[in-house]
């Protein structure tokens, strides 16, 4: 896989190195914890999220009912670090017949299931950082026969750290992205790559 690098589009939606990083973010806390810290392997600032269940405590692109994200690029790109405690995360896209559907990934799904507005998706994680990539008009595709139209909204849930959100308009492997988009001084075989869909 190669990406067109001078032509990448990209729109970030969360930076752990933002002073407010979750600023257009927001948040619920119960029975758990967001919190800033310096993460000892790429010794810079990130969120870790944690709680013993999962659904209770989270971060959400908005808590409003009625506001979106409004972004139509099709990657969405997710640089998280495992825990090994249970770790999910919810993007809820629209598609070209104006359907809500929700695709939820998670370290504790088993196998794909398919409703008719919910795709629950096994998520499996590597030791230490990862890089997951879901080609959201892929997968819209695959489990509706539809066409993306736009991402709707995000959720976050524990246990992991997360350093960058963003959304890109195509996929791109981690050792060709700008320094500003991932690490800078990790090595390509530091950091797991996945792809979802």
């Amino acid at each position: 896989m190669t990406c067109s690098f001078n032509n990448l589009q990209t729109q970030l939606i969360f930076s752990s190195l933002n002073k407010k990083p979750l600023y257009s973010w927001g948040k619920s806390v119960r029975c758990g914890s967001i919190t800033r810290l310096t993460d000892e392997d790429i010794d810079k600032p990130v969120l870790q999220l944690s709680a013993g269940d999962t659904k209770k405590t989270f971060i959400t692109i908005s808590l409003k009912k009625n506001v979106t994200i409004n972004n139509k690029l099709p990657i969405f790109v997710l640089i998280v670090k495992n825990m090994y405690s249970p770790f999910a995360f919810d993007v809820q896209v629209k598609d070209d017949k104006d359907m809500w559907r929700r695709f939820s990934c998670g370290t504790t799904t088993a196998e794909t299931r398919i409703s008719p507005y919910t795709c629950l998706l096994p998520l499996s994680l590597d030791h230490g950082w990862n890089y997951i990539q879901m080609d959201l008009a892929d997968l819209i595709k695959k489990s509706y026969g539809t066409q993306y139209a736009e991402t709707l909204r995000l959720q976050i849930y524990p246990n992991c750290r997360i350093y960058r959100i963003y959304f890109a308009d195509q996929l791109c492997p981690i050792h060709q992205l700008p320094e500003e988009l991932t690490f800078i001084h990790l090595e390509k075989d530091e950091t797991s790559s996945k792809s979802i869909g």
